[in-house]
């Protein structure tokens, strides 16, 4: 039977945060919130107006961690005035839309371009960008549970298309849509055919659209989702170690392959988008790890070899 380690799926970080950093800390957060201001996004992407939305959420987390309470209500501000439009149907240039064919959530720009949103609307890369927002929804979620009730409906549409369990939990959406339950891992890849075949493309982000499904079922006190993510996110955690995390006298790839990835810093050294056939996209070693750390949470220390 196969059990991948546990992963704790809780809202602050694993090991705490030093008293000693707390002045630091919050001198840096009042700053960084002083400068949230939804009206001076320009962006129209759903990849990185959800980041945007993610980082917000995260000042949350630490505030609250760090016993700063003060600045909570600037941040609920913040993600209700970003996160509202998408769940509403109002946000201007872009926006959320059902596309009946495959059964899932497109956007309105990927709608017509299927190059827009970095393939959105051909299945690319959802349950990394959608994670993005459900890490926003689940914090605002946690903080105002009366807003939480409110657009419940539409953050679980978010959900399901790409961890629904089957026609039986929602027949508007296919089963799991980018998980492989032979594999056990995700992939990046939607309709769309890779020249070297299917990819992860990245291992943080991937991670953090289960994970933000799992607090968000915690924002929601639901346990089914709970259990569901957090055993998904552990399986992904897994595999990047598996599979993506290419190490010294690794026996799994070939000696060639293993050379050429491995890198000069004698441990691990991480690709997230490196393709199962060997073909590294030009990238250097930094943009490997930058693929396993870009979406950085409190999760990120519970991966042992990670960094």
């Amino acid at each position: 039977m196969l059990k991948p380690h546990q992963v704790s799926v809780t809202w602050h970080s694993i090991k705490g945060v030093n008293e000693e950093s707390y002045a630091e800390i919050v001198t840096s957060l009042a700053m960084d919130v002083d400068a949230l201001d939804s009206s001076a996004i320009t962006t129209k992407s759903v990849y990185f107006y959800g980041k945007l939305i993610a980082r917000a959420a995260r000042l949350d987390l630490i505030a609250e961690e760090v016993c700063f309470l003060d600045v909570i209500p600037a941040i609920r501000k913040f993600l209700k005035d970003t996160i509202e439009p998408w769940l509403d149907g109002t946000f201007n240039g872009n926006g959320f839309l059902y596309e009946s064919k495959w059964g899932g959530i497109v956007s309105k720009q990927g709608s017509t371009d299927s190059e827009a949103d970095f393939g959105f609307g051909v299945y690319n890369d959802h349950n990394c960008h959608i994670g993005y927002f459900l890490y926003g929804i689940a914090v605002l979620t946690k903080i105002d549970p009366g807003w939480g009730r409110r657009y419940k409906p539409q953050a679980y549409s978010l959900v399901a298309d790409f961890m629904n369990l089957g026609s039986r939990s929602n027949s508007n959406y296919p089963r799991m849509r980018c998980f492989d339950f032979y594999k056990l891992h995700s992939w990046a890849g939607g309709l769309a055919e890779f020249a070297d075949g299917r990819n992860q493309e990245s291992t943080s982000e991937a991670v953090n659209g289960f994970y933000s499904a799992a607090l968000m079922g915690l924002a929601y006190g639901d346990t089914h989702l709970v259990a569901t993510g957090s055993t998904l996110t552990a399986l992904v955690i897994q595999a990047a170690q598996t599979w993506w995390h290419v190490k010294e006298r690794d026996n799994l790839y070939g000696e060639e392959f293993t050379r050429e990835n491995c890198g000069p810093t004698k441990g691990t050294v991480v690709f997230g988008l490196l393709l199962l056939t060997g073909e590294n996209a030009g990238l250097e070693s930094n943009c490997y790890h930058c693929c396993l750390s870009v979406r950085y949470c409190s999760l990120t220390l519970s991966i042992p070899d990670s960094l």
